[in-house]
């Protein structure tokens, strides 16, 4: 379409004063305007005329990329608009107008490049057959140009942005596939362009050019069998400082790619062209050449770790040394001199490579394991030495430099050490532990200077392996604590000691004889302001793993430490709660009259001071403090839960029921602090937590309980008290003695609830999605919950209905779950019965309108269930509300014909048994009522 010329001029007149506003504008809302109208523009049928005049050679560098840019998005996204008779004319004025920028300006000569790579993929071969051919003919003839190097630098830009344009181009498949054989086609001359610029162009320009176009079309698919003339210049041109970074990027692409494997004898030719910048990267290690051993290192470790297999399966001493030689490489790279990630940035790429090794050699079959740990199982050990080192912390005048970004990520690096030399224990077992002890003993021994933070980097190594050591080992663990009393008393060193000792928990549970040796240095710690923390880590995972292993003399030391540390000043709030969690787990095994006397004593104060807070106005500095106390008996709950064996049959009192019932005042009088939803949280989640360790013995607290949660229920509705109802249901709704409160807490939070949705419904997604979990809890619980009643069912399945309709997924699941469980219920209770016969064509049509649309498409599989109950229990009336809504002309889409709908009915009523068939046929149903069938089974 052409437009008249006081059109275009007035176009770009405007354009001009958008671009200016955009790059120069102060105001942000101009300049955002000024953006969306150049986007609006850019889309429009002028477009394709003003991109040529804001290249005009009088525009400014900006305008004339803005034109460039223009005309490679319409190109790319609006080539349907451009009619055939023209093509050949656009051709011509790219070519015209690269040439025109020739020598610059560059950006610009840059975005017309890769709107010639679009137009010859938008073409070929249609309307332009050997483009490839053609564009090098094209550029090559324009050598006689003054400018040096212009040349080579667009020709070889063009075939950059081919594979690039091809790999983010919308293309159909069939057209996809007929491009990626026109490119195949010009591999060959590609290569030659790249390989004859390497060799010969004097511009570091232009062979930095050639080697990114090399890069593109290695990830195009060249392989590197087609690169036996080019690798040696690709190798050559690493040690140009100029061309390093490309050179590194090529190697590391011919290194990873996937065909690698399809040619051995290339790679292992490869191989040995890497293993020649040995001796570069030594040197740029010791010289604290960051930027080229960080890429020499990448070009190692990209090519072993790809390949692994490859060199692993070595048929030749040969090739057996070459991959032990790469394997030495990267441990000097994991040695790195220097401190990550200050001055050094290549130990931690290595750190994958480590688990794969030990990964692949694990599950090889048991010869070629043997072989393969016996060859590189002494490089493992030593990784473990290069760890040691690597892992401590610098001396404290460097270590004070570090930003606190830099000390975090230090921190990441050590866990990340840690991670590996797991990995080395899994493989190597015994060996690495007996290493790992002979570190340890060697730094003790007074034979080396030991410096804190040798010996603190070599009891974190010990702590990394702990979770894989095997119960029954015996000969270096035992060692290894018999040590730990020669340790120098420092901070740091301690700290590192005592989280070693918890972490072997499970190991010291086996092995009972050792507990009474670690317990006095873990109680110790619990009174020193710097060990409170890695104290009260440690000694909390012994009392979760050992507590039955303790005579009652070292538990009375446990409850008496903690009891002081709790009433001593030194302790954070973290340490302090991890107190209770160990004086929980004490009291779980003591005799219930000592148990419920002990945990009086130590927690009355507590109590007392909750009564005394909840009393108050909220206030901030109040709110922390609550928060706590909630807190504390929120772990109580948790940890204070005693064997049934063990609570006394005459008392039939639980430890922590005994709490409950003093706090229980406490808990019914913070109506005023309910609003607040931290609060709210902590308070029911301590309810929780108290229902489910008390269980059984609740007793008359039942009752307590139900007034709590119904009456803040009424007052201040959530879906965190409706969860604790749910808890509540489930635990007391099938006990006789606790019917009637059950029954009367279901009805009570079940008539709030509803009354609370009836004009709201959507505004409450999440009282929505707790509402159907309690009463589905409820009907499994105990049906006569939910039929005892005249209309309750009913209202709560008229709800679950309207539920079927929202749009939160985790809601629909919910609602769903509950219409399966209610369509089971329906074979024992006769009301469930009448509900469904009365409602059931409206869940089913529902149900397939959720399907066909209404409802977010992973919730396609939930709406399977309701069908799949249905049809297990009611086959008969399934079949006839489904034929029923399946006739609706129209429904539930347009996209279906009634014979699809009529195999969809036919292929759910046939499956009885199996329900991953019937959400197979759901899911199928769905994609064809929401027009992505074809393109779902397509990709």
């Amino acid at each position: 379409m052409n437009f008249s010329e006081e059109e275009l001029q007035a176009l770009m007149f405007q354009c001009e004063q958008a671009l200016f506003t955009l790059y120069s504008g102060h105001d942000r809302t101009n300049r955002d305007t000024a953006h969306k109208w150049l986007l609006t523009t850019q889309k429009s049928q002028h477009a394709w005329q003003l991109c040529w005049r804001l290249m005009q050679s009088d525009k400014p560098p900006e305008i004339q990329f803005f034109g460039a840019s223009m005309l490679h998005f319409k190109i790319s996204k609006n080539w349907s608009e451009l009619q055939k008779e023209h093509y050949n004319g656009l051709r011509s004025e790219l070519f015209k107008h690269i040439f025109m920028f020739s020598s610059g300006p560059r950006i610009v000569l840059t975005r017309l490049c890769i709107a010639l790579g679009a137009f010859a993929l938008n073409s070929m071969p249609e309307h332009w057959s050997n483009a490839i051919s053609d564009i090098i003919t094209t550029l090559q003839n324009a050598r006689g140009s003054s400018q040096d190097g212009v040349w080579p630098m667009a020709m070889l830009e063009v075939l950059t942005v081919l594979p690039e344009e091809f790999h983010s181009g919308d293309f159909a498949l069939g057209r996809k596939s007929t491009l990626r054989g026109e490119l195949q086609t010009g591999v060959s001359q590609v290569l030659q362009v790249i390989l004859q610029n390497l060799s010969s162009s004097q511009s570091t320009q232009v062979r930095q050019q050639a080697l990114k176009c090399l890069i593109s079309w290695v990830q195009f698919g060249v392989t590197i069998n087609d690169l036996g003339d080019t690798l040696p210049l690709v190798f050559e041109s690493i040690h140009n400082p100029e061309l390093f970074d490309a050179s590194v990027d090529l190697i590391v692409e011919v290194a990873t790619h996937p065909s690698g494997i399809q040619y051995p004898s290339y790679m292992w030719k490869f191989v040995s062209s890497v293993l020649m910048l040995g001796e570069t990267l030594r040197t740029a290690l010791q010289s604290g050449d960051t930027d080229t051993s960080r890429g020499l290192c990448r070009v190692m470790v990209s090519l072993a770790e790809t390949n692994l297999k490859l060199l692993l399966s070595a048929d030749t001493e040969e090739k057996e040394l070459q991959g032990f030689t790469l394997v030495q490489l990267l441990l000097e790279c994991a040695g790195a001199p220097g401190w990550y990630p200050v001055d050094e940035q290549c130990s931690e790429i290595t750190f994958n490579f480590w688990y794969t090794l030990q990964d692949d050699i694990s599950t090889e079959e048991p010869s070629a394991m043997e072989k393969h740990k016996a060859m590189y199982g002494p490089v493992l050990l030593s990784l473990c030495q290069v760890f040691m080192r690597k892992v401590q912390y610098p001396p404290e005048n460097v270590w004070q430099g570090f930003s606190t970004d830099e000390k975090e990520q230090f921190r990441c690096y050590r866990q990340d050490i840690a991670d590996t030399v797991m990995y080395v224990y899994c493989l190597l077992r015994a060996h690495c532990l007996q290493q790992l002890y002979h570190m340890l003993s060697t730094l003790l021994s007074g034979e080396t200077e030991a410096t804190w933070q040798s010996l603190d980097a070599t009891l974190y190594l010990i702590q990394s392996v702990a979770e894989y050591v095997e119960p029954n080992e015996e000969s270096f663990i035992p060692a290894i604590l018999s040590l730990l009393p020669r340790l120098p008393a420092h901070s740091y060193v301690s700290q590192t000691a005592l989280l070693m000792v918890g972490s072997y928990s499970e190991w010291l549970k086996c092995h009972p004889d050792h507990l009474r040796s670690v317990l006095p240095v873990l109680l110790g710690g619990l009174s020193q302001e710097h060990l409170a923390s890695a104290s009260t880590q440690a000694l909390r995972g012994i009392c979760e793993e050992c507590v039955q292993d303790l005579d009652p003399g070292a538990l009375m030391e446990i409850l008496s430490h903690c009891q002081a540390a709790l009433s001593g000043g030194i302790m954070k709030e973290r340490e302090r709660i991890r107190c209770v969690e160990c004086i929980g787990h004490v009291l779980s095994v003591q005799d219930t009259a000592g148990a419920v006397e002990q945990v009086k004593a130590i927690f009355n104060p507590y109590v007392e001071c909750l009564a005394q807070m909840v009393l108050q106005q909220p206030a901030p500095e109040l709110k922390s403090n609550l928060q706590f106390h909630l807190r504390i008996f929120i772990v109580l709950f948790k940890c204070l839960d005693p064997d049934p064996e063990n609570i006394d049959k005459q008392l039939h009192v639980h430890p922590a029921a005994v709490i409950l019932n003093d706090i229980l005042p406490s808990l019914k009088s913070m109506a005023h602090w309910m609003h607040d939803t931290d609060i709210q949280q902590q308070f029911c989640l301590c309810l929780e937590r108290a229902i489910g360790t008390i269980r059984d013995y609740m007793g008359i607290l039942v009752s307590g309980l139900s007034e709590l949660v119904v009456g803040y229920f009424s007052v201040s509705p959530s879906s965190g008290i409706l969860d604790v109802a749910s808890t509540f249901i489930g635990m007391y709704g099938m006990v006789d003695e606790h019917y009637h409160t059950a029954l009367l807490v279901f009805q009570r939070i079940t008539t709030s609830t509803l009354q609370l949705l009836q004009n709201n419904l959507r505004e409450f997604p999440d009282i929505l999605q707790s509402f159907m979990q309690f009463v589905s809890r409820g009907l499994k619980s105990n049906p006569k919950l939910v039929f005892e009643g005249e209309s309750y069912h009913a209202n709560i399945f008229q709800c679950g209905l309207a539920v079927l309709d929202v749009q939160e997924s985790h809601t629909v699941r919910a609602a769903c779950t509950f219409f399966s469980t209610f369509i089971t219920a329906c074979e024992s209770h006769e009301t469930a019965k009448k509900t469904l016969s009365e409602y059931g064509p409206y869940l089913v049509s529902q149900v397939i309108k959720g399907i066909a649309g209404g409802v977010p498409r992973q919730c396609t599989d939930y709406m399977a269930e309701i069908l799949f109950a249905l049809n297990r229990h009611n086959v008969t009336l399934l079949s006839q509300w489904m034929q029923e809504v399946m006739q609706v002309e129209g429904f539930p889409s347009s996209l279906v014909t009634l014979t699809q709908k009529q195999q969809f009915t036919s292929a759910v009523l046939r499956e009885k048994a199996h329900r991953r068939r019937v959400k197979d046929s759901v899911k199928e149903f769905s994609l064809l009522c929401r027009g992505l069938y074809g393109t779902a089974y397509a990709s």
